[in-house]
């Protein structure tokens, strides 16, 4: 027999916890959001893509109580998950697979898809988290493609009001029809809702690269004018010789 030592997570699977003490908070999503992020991130670089990922594969380490506790998440279940042969999102996989609700459409299509089904289902789960519902709904899963077809997402429910526009810009890109038009995994984590720097503020490396280059210049106008003050000066002695 085969005995597999696993971590205690003693919290359960993350849906059940959202059931139990209901939609979360901006913060508490971009708290769990971060962590699924990174796991993601750090899966993709390695050429692994989930394919399953859903509420019920995410396990909590500890029993949150309160809705503004830490939530220490594992990614669980890899039984679906396969290598892909390069980096590149483009690299595509062939086979039906996964969990209907979380599914990307490329996915429910029969079409050919790529790692981008992981984002695809992380929107779908940051969703969850905020209004305790899946965006798409349906048991018949060609009935769920032509929902998600044909019914563009609202955003204007009690629900959201509290959620930033950066936090909505976030959750939009990620459900995004169109594997063209999605966000990739690398995209997501320098976002500006995860990083808490706007588009509009320049990184700090740049404002030093900045700082440096003025430095530069102003050395280079004293220079000028230290040398054009000398070659004033040569240029008077010189009249004055003559």
């Amino acid at each position: 027999k085969l005995y597999l030592v696993v971590e205690l997570c003693e919290g359960g699977e993350l849906g059940g916890c959202i059931k139990k003490i209901g939609p979360l908070p901006e913060e508490t999503v971009k708290q769990i959001m971060s962590k699924l992020i990174s796991a993601l991130h750090y899966l993709h670089k390695m050429n692994i893509v989930h394919r399953d990922l859903k509420l019920e594969n995410i396990l909590l380490k500890n029993s949150p109580i309160n809705k503004t506790d830490e939530f220490d998440i594992r990614v669980t279940d890899f039984g679906l998950s396969s290598k892909q042969s390069i980096t590149s999102t483009d690299s595509l996989f062939y086979d039906y697979c996964g969990t209907p609700l979380y599914m990307a459409p490329e996915i429910l299509e029969n079409k050919n898809y790529s790692a981008l089904c992981d984002v695809w289902a992380m929107g779908v789960i940051m969703y969850y988290l905020i209004c305790g519902r899946h965006p798409y709904v349906s048991n018949d899963e060609r009935r769920l493609l032509e929902i998600i077809r044909s019914q563009k997402l609202r955003f204007d429910s009690e629900k959201f009001r509290n959620i930033s526009s950066e936090g909505l810009d976030f959750l939009q890109g990620m459900l995004v029809y169109d594997t063209v038009h999605r966000r990739t995994m690398g995209e997501l984590i320098v976002h500006p809702w995860l990083t808490g720097r706007s588009d509009r503020e320049p990184a700090k490396d740049i404002i030093t690269m900045m700082r440096e280059f003025q430095a530069e210049n102003d050395q280079r106008q004293i220079l000028v004018e230290n040398n054009l003050t000398t070659l004033i000066n040569a240029t008077a002695n010189h009249i004055n010789l003559s």
